[in-house]
């Protein structure tokens, strides 16, 4: 018995049909167009609903294949290398809480509580992170059958309960194990942690739970990982020549500004800046004259009530 299912690219947005055993997962899918390297099929959709790539197929599906130069195959990569960061900080800290860690627009971010660390443990972590990509854990999902089961798994974290208190009686409620980790999440995953072939981590800093000063200050852990080893170092290079072109580096250095305690955020011009600043005044005063918009000038300082 075989099943017939339809797959769609980037590369190619016309439906190709494919024929497949029956009981073939999504993960026989992709090895059958050779899809296997590590930024290739990091994320699949089947009938418009994203999946893990062990998902059954169904006869007649359609299967949109992401690599990781898509926005939802980077979501599902980073999400990924978000629970490899947490499970790095566990076997490191074990009595650290996790809280959340989602994907960003350049990389990642996990948050945790009772965790104290400086920029000199962020090497370790990393290099931790490593380790556990090394050993190439597959992504399990299990869906809970209740909300009480869910919360009874993590009754030690106060903040994964609050998390699942928030569910409604309807919604499906799952984590994901890699190794010895387990997480709440909603997936999908990578279907191993070996396609993670290069991780940087950023920096840390603080972040109240939930974004609310009310609640605890927690401490933030950003990271970005990538299927290959130039990607990375394209990415960190692009990041320092965009600080030698940072506006508030150059600005004082080419003598054009500063900003002093008195005025936090607004600079002073000196005579340089004022050479620069003029003819963009009158630039844009051509403009508006054009359109036939007129000038006014308000006081800088007034009361708050106008």
């Amino acid at each position: 018995m075989s099943l017939k299912v339809s797959y769609v690219s980037s590369k190619n947005k016309n439906p190709v049909e494919v024929e497949l055993k029956e009981g073939s997962k999504g993960s026989d899918l992709i090895e059958e167009l050779h899809l296997t390297a590590p930024d290739q099929a990091v994320a699949i959709s089947i009938n418009g609903m994203m999946k893990d790539l062990i998902t059954s197929l169904a006869n007649n599906d359609i299967v949109e294949i992401f690599s990781f130069d898509e926005d939802l195959g980077k979501e599902v990569y980073w999400h990924t290398s978000a629970h490899v960061l947490a499970q790095a900080v566990l076997r490191l800290f074990p009595n650290a809480k996790p809280t959340i860690g989602p994907p960003i627009e350049n990389g990642f971010y996990y948050d945790f509580a009772d965790l104290h660390i400086t920029e000199e443990d962020l090497p370790k972590i990393e290099k931790e992170m490593q380790a556990i990509c090394e050993e190439n854990y597959k992504s399990n999902r299990l869906v809970f059958s209740s909300k009480e089961e869910a919360l009874q798994r993590f009754s030690n974290n106060p903040f994964k309960i609050e998390l699942i208190q928030n569910f409604g009686p309807q919604d499906e409620i799952s984590g994901y194990s890699q190794g010895e980790f387990f997480d709440l999440c909603r997936g999908p995953h990578l279907p191993n942690l070996g396609k993670i072939k290069a991780i940087k981590i950023m920096k840390t800093s603080g972040a109240y739970w939930r974004g609310d000063s009310k609640n605890p200050m927690l401490t933030r852990i950003y990271g970005v990982t990538f299927p290959d080893k130039k990607m990375l170092r394209e990415y960190l290079h692009k990041l320092e020549e965009a600080k030698k072109r940072d506006h508030k580096i150059l600005g004082p250095k080419l003598d054009l500004f500063s900003i002093k305690e008195e005025a936090p955020g607004i600079p002073f011009i000196h005579p340089k800046g004022m050479i620069i600043w003029n003819p963009l005044v009158d630039f844009l005063r051509g403009l508006m004259m054009r359109d036939h918009y007129v000038e006014i000038k308000t006081p800088q300082l007034m009361s708050q009530e106008l």
